[in-house]
């Protein structure tokens, strides 16, 4: 369509909107004006539409279709995006009435037909950056992002020029999908999922950049120009964006030099809220950037929002003397996982256990249940205590995996203890039952734990900020590493204190929900529980005395990845902080004025 405007005292103004194409909620316009004139805008005459995103280029006359314009010179051309309201029966009209306001008054207008199909839309965007016309920053300025999503369409349709790839996303149910992947020079894309027919798209989010050496080194190989080592990403899609799940989706990305990528996505993995799903996903999303503590929120939100498994009990059997029918004084809860090396030492320790006690052994890995089997098969001769050894259908995680065990036990107290603690001397944990028989307003002990080496590992924990975890609080151990000065057994109060050994009673849980199973495989629950107990108005204590030794992190060695521990220990800070900031804050402060003063 090609139009004038004429005013008595001056020249007429020559002009032409040549394409129009309805894209969803979006209308893009293509034309030039002879430039005489500055450009002020376009609008859709009747006012419906609002311009979201404009480019202007310089395009003389004599590059469109119409050349029978007097004096044809240089000129100025135009695309422009417009919301439309699709609400309005006349959004959805085969043809529209478009106006090209210049200054001076002057404009053009006139109904243009109004196409629909992808093919059209990417010849236009093609005649409007060619030959770099559009700004290379172009991406990262906000007026642009419809007319980027827009351009992003039709780039799809052509052929690949920047490398990249995606592994299959991984997808929470009900809430979003996480895509892992590598493209050239990444953090100077832009990333978007598209489905199968390219009518829909939306930008990943939460974006966060780790380095991938090996990549630079073969896109240099094969003549690539890189910026940096910054190739692998991680992102996040909300669920929202493709509610019906198409069974067809796309990776798109496109550079701010104009340079795009595309890949098409294998089926997404579905993550279940088990704690051997949570490995898997850690590991695939782990990066040398921690996210923020907003984008941790959400992963952490996503996994929430996860139906959780319940626990089952796959079986349960019995060792040693038979239990006699009143119950034992404690409980002594050992979850495995990863590693069975130490229940030798856990079923030699009975003979130097005092304590009236019943063992309860939680296989949380099927891969080692056999294994916990022949073991303690083995030595049942041996056995001076009620065992028994439970295994779990499913990888429940350490809070998982203990509340499973709390649920089986019969003792008036309960020890809770990690796999990797060596119980030379039990005198300290014999100490802490008769204190908890004494003082009801104890609910919880922890114990003074040594190095192999002799050196203290735990003895009370105190909360900090840490710079490395986002300088959110978290729980240290103070004196760890320095050589343990205990003189005798003694006991004082700590605001928490480690799980890996601790000792509570069992009436304050009646429900045998200790631990609060939304941290993730282990970390953090420990302190989460001593809060707790204190909101009660009970106190925790930790006792110090010579024989209880913890191989720290030792269970842990089956989870190899350290990035993905890091991650791990990360999430489950944010959603410790997100629980008891306030209170943690309170204590640190309480601590130092008792330092201070």
């Amino acid at each position: 369509m090609s139009a004038q405007g004429e005013d008595r005292d001056k020249k007429p103004v020559h002009g032409e909107i040549e394409e129009a194409c309805r894209f969803f909620d979006k209308l893009i316009v293509l034309g030039w004006v002879t430039s005489d004139y500055a450009l002020q805008g376009i609008a859709i005459e009747d006012g419906e539409a609002k311009n979201v995103a404009e480019i202007r280029f310089p395009r003389s006359p004599m590059e469109t279709k119409d050349c029978d314009v007097p004096d044809a010179g240089a000129g100025q051309g135009f695309l422009a995006v417009f919301d439309l309201d699709l609400s309005r029966p006349s959004a959805l009209s085969d043809a529209l009435e478009i106006a090209i306001r210049l200054d001076g008054g002057q404009g053009i207008t006139g109904k243009v037909a109004i196409k629909s199909d992808l093919q059209s839309l990417s010849a236009m965007l093609k005649i409007a950056t060619r030959n770099g016309r559009m700004p290379t920053d172009w991406l990262a300025e906000e007026a642009h992002t419809d007319l980027a999503l827009t351009f992003l369409q039709a780039l799809a349709l052509g052929d690949a020029s920047r490398p990249g790839g995606s592994l299959p996303p991984r997808q929470f149910s009900g809430s979003a999908s996480y895509w892992v992947g590598w493209i050239k020079d990444v953090p100077t894309c832009r990333i978007f999922v598209c489905d199968g027919d390219l009518r829909r798209f939306a930008p990943l989010e939460n974006m966060r950049f780790s380095r991938r050496l090996q990549i630079s080194e073969k896109l240099q190989t094969d003549g690539h120009e890189v910026e940096s080592d910054l190739h692998g990403f991680v992102g996040r899609l909300p669920l929202s964006a493709f509610a019906d799940c198409p069974p067809e989706l796309m990776l798109v990305w496109v550079g701010k030099d104009l340079t795009y990528g595309k890949t098409k996505l294998h089926p997404p993995q579905v993550v279940s809220a088990s704690a051997e799903s949570i490995r898997d996903f850690t590991q695939s999303i782990s990066a040398e950037q921690l996210p923020s503590v907003e984008e941790a929120s959400s992963i952490v939100a996503d996994f929430h929002a996860l139906p959780r498994p319940a626990t089952e009990i796959l079986s349960k059997s019995r060792f040693g003397p038979e239990a006699a029918e009143s119950p034992p004084d404690v409980s002594i809860i050992v979850p495995f996982y990863g590693e069975d090396i130490f229940l030798i030492d856990h079923l030699d320790a009975q003979a130097r256990c005092m304590i009236d006690a019943e063992w309860v052994f939680v296989c949380d890995d099927y891969r080692i249940a056999d294994s916990m089997r022949r073991t303690i098969e083995n030595r049942q001769s041996s056995l001076r205590q009620p065992t028994m050894l439970v295994t779990l259908a499913d990888n429940m995680g350490f809070a998982g995996a203990t509340n499973a065990g709390v649920s089986l036990a019969r003792g008036r107290q309960l020890l809770l203890m990690n796999s990797d603690i060596y119980c030379e001397d039990f005198a300290p944990i014999e100490y802490a039952v008769r204190l908890l028989d004494e003082d009801e307003q104890i609910g919880c002990a922890g114990f003074g734990l040594r190095f192999e080496d002799g050196s203290v590992q735990h003895a009370g924990m105190r909360f900090e900020k840490l710079p490395e975890l986002n300088n959110l609080w978290s729980s240290v151990h103070p004196g760890k590493g320095l050589p343990a000065q205990w003189d005798g057994i003694a006991h004082r109060d700590s605001a928490i204190v480690s799980g890996a050994l601790m000792l509570v009673r069992g009436g304050d849980w009646p429900d045998g929900a200790i631990f609060d199973e939304k941290y993730l495989i282990g970390d953090y629950e420990d302190s989460d529980m001593c809060l707790r107990l204190r909101e009660c108005g009970k106190r925790t204590i930790v006792v110090t005395g010579d024989g209880l030794f913890h191989l720290e992190r030792q269970s842990y060695s089956a989870f190899a990845r350290q990035s993905a521990r890091r991650l791990l220990t990360y999430l489950n800070c944010v959603y410790f902080n997100n629980e008891w900031s306030e209170m943690a804050m309170a204590l640190a402060a309480g601590e130092s004025g008792s330092a201070n003063g």
